[in-house]
């Protein structure tokens, strides 16, 4: 489902400015997590962060915002507080960030200093919520 969300995305900004939001085009090959605890999943979350946020146009969202009115300098911003100018609605924004935000903490867990020992956790479940999350935030911006 969020696969064909991100390719709807894409084909709105292509119309608008003539380039895909996300340079992903297959997110069908993201890994679940592969055992049931902490490492597993922030792994995975590491895996979708590179998908959908490192795969998030800056040239795109600078674009867009010219587009729509708003002055993005999205090669000064994080990529993430880059998008979130193109909501001015507080609410709006925060439904776009927050499935963003916490791919961005658990992939920053992942990836950075030396882990403490994996704890047992529900990790294919929590993550499957996270994903559902981020595709509902997707696909009502879609809308």
């Amino acid at each position: 489902m969020l696969d064909r969300v991100v390719k709807q995305i894409n084909a709105i900004t292509e119309c608008m400015v003539s380039a895909p939001l996300f340079t992903a085009t297959d997110l069908r090959s993201l890994r679940f997590p592969s055992a049931q605890n902490t490492h597993r999943y922030k792994d995975a979350h590491a895996d979708i962060y590179r998908l959908m946020v490192d795969g998030l146009s800056k040239q795109v969202i600078t674009a867009i915002g010219e587009k729509l009115g708003f002055a993005v300098k999205a090669g000064d911003k994080r990529t993430l507080d880059a998008l979130g100018v193109l909501f001015p609605c507080e609410s709006m924004r925060a439904a776009i960030r927050g499935p963003l935000d916490l791919v961005s903490e658990q992939r920053r867990r992942a990836s950075h200093k030396q882990r403490s020992p994996a704890k047992s956790f529900p990790a294919f479940e929590e993550f499957e919520k996270d994903l559902r999350a981020g595709y509902i935030c997707c696909r009502d911006c879609s809308r």
